[in-house]
């Protein structure tokens, strides 16, 4: 009678125990890859963007929503895909077909959201060819399949031994990744409304003259702010988005213009 008690008791701490035990150790395991799987892709999507707009513009242009070395868009854009891709990622047509679907959807997605959030466009694809209403357009969007194939055949499978390996070192690390992107995105968000504000107080003085422009631009920072300059965050998306546009500024090229230059004269 004593050792059926003891098999009941090993029993139960199988099942009631030491199964949800494991099933929640995996949970938080699959947890710290996702989360490393979303840095490392927003690194690399950081990498790209601040590579082509440097060339791009001869100057070293430091690209990206928040202030850290990593855009989120594309760690999102990533996972998501991993998700959808991964029960047809033996049928290279039909994963490239996917790809460009989903990510041209997405990117329409997170475009139409920002500019709802903040009025302004952070990327622009009216001038492309095939584009709709902007937000996406046809080369864009097959460079999201072709980008995608690199990822699923090339990328990932040399990202996973990473992460398990990082995983394996201290869970503590994707976690601290986690909490920085976390608190940059409140920083910026916060800041980006502040900002938004500001561009609202020069809606009736965009049609000025040049000069006139000018003045009306410093004077309204200078009421807005105590420094009477811009803030880190709100220069730094102005050197980092040059083609950028607010729905609100019909000369807001002028307005970026005007903005940069007063804060050179400030220092």
């Amino acid at each position: 009678e004593l050792d059926n008690r003891k098999t009941k008791s090993l029993v139960f701490h199988r099942i009631i125990i030491a199964q949800p035990k494991c099933y929640n150790e995996k949970i938080m395991n699959d947890i710290w890859h996702l989360i490393l799987y979303f840095f490392v892709y927003s690194f690399i999507g950081w990498l790209w963007e601040t590579v082509y707009c440097s060339l791009e513009e001869r100057k070293f242009v430091y690209r990206g929503f928040l202030s850290g070395p990593y855009c989120p868009i594309y760690g999102f854009g990533v996972l998501i895909l991993l998700e959808v891709l991964s029960p047809i990622k033996g049928d290279v047509p039909l994963l490239f077909l996917v790809s460009v679907i989903v990510m041209s959807i997405f990117e329409y997605v997170v475009s139409f959201v920002l500019e709802k959030l903040f009025h302004q466009r952070w990327w622009d694809y009216s001038a492309e060819k095939f584009n709709i209403k902007g937000r996406i357009a046809l080369k864009s969007s097959l460079f999201w399949g072709v980008m995608c194939l690199v990822i699923i055949y090339v990328l990932q499978p040399m990202i996973v031994p990473f992460a398990d390996a990082v995983v394996s070192i201290s869970p503590l690390i994707p976690a601290a990744l986690a909490i920085i992107v976390l608190i940059d995105a409140i920083y910026t968000v916060t800041q980006l409304a502040g900002f938004s504000r500001l561009l609202n107080q020069l809606r009736t003085i965009v049609d000025e003259s040049p000069e006139i422009l000018a003045q009306s631009i410093s004077e309204t920072v200078e009421s807005l702010r105590k420094s009477g300059h811009l803030r880190f965050t709100e220069r730094r998306l102005l050197r980092a988005f040059p083609r950028a546009r607010d729905t609100r500024l019909n000369n807001y090229k002028g307005v970026r213009r005007n903005l940069l230059s007063m804060n050179r004269k400030k220092k």
